[in-house]
């Protein structure tokens, strides 16, 4: 009888399905993992109550996402694909040669192949007024204003004197110049 009822539905639900799969993982960005047989994976792997990852070995596939790996201590397991990674073997060399960039890039310190000379280190000096500068300073909170005026340098003296006592290279301080408005907390309209 059911060859003489027509199927107006022919597997609408597993369409939908796999329109809702495909959607998933476009959203999530999966990315289908295979592995081959004595391909070498990292295993992730529960003992004494904590997740690692220890190399290995694939013996077989299982199922579809399920393998069957060799860990190096000899020990077979069973696991999903979730949880291999794919080891790829690095030389010494190239783990030294990544050591040693990363921490050039850390700590922003130019390459020794990109320096041509030796760096130098510079420390900063800073002007600060002279002996002459503070006696005068001086006199002036304890005498007549005028008679200290008059002793004390022109202002083209002065940035004379502060570029000789710094070095070349100081950069100075750069300062906001915004004028910001107090806060008023008892502003009941706040």
């Amino acid at each position: 009888m059911s060859l003489m009822i027509p199927k107006l539905k022919l597997n609408t639900g597993s369409q939908k399905s796999s329109l809702m799969k495909d959607q998933f993982d476009k959203h999530h960005g999966t990315k289908p993992k295979h592995f081959s047989v004595n391909e070498s994976v990292y295993a992730k792997v529960f003992e004494r109550n904590a997740w690692s990852w220890k190399p290995a070995t694939v013996v077989q596939r299982q199922g579809r996402v399920v393998y069957m790996v060799r860990l190096n201590d000899g020990r077979e397991r069973v696991v999903h694909a979730n949880q291999l990674k794919l080891r790829v073997e690095q030389t010494d060399e190239c783990k030294d040669e990544l050591w040693t960039t990363t921490m050039f890039d850390i700590f922003e310190v130019p390459l020794p192949q990109e320096t041509s000379t030796p760096m130098s280190v510079t420390t900063p000096t800073f002007a600060t007024p002279s002996r002459e500068q503070q006696q005068q300073g001086l006199s002036m909170q304890q005498g007549h204003q005028s008679r200290a005026q008059a002793r004390m340098p022109s202002s083209a003296q002065f940035s004379q004197r502060s570029q000789q006592h710094q070095s070349p290279g100081v950069v100075p301080v750069r300062r906001g110049n915004r004028v910001r408005k107090p806060v008023n907390r008892y502003d009941p309209s706040n």
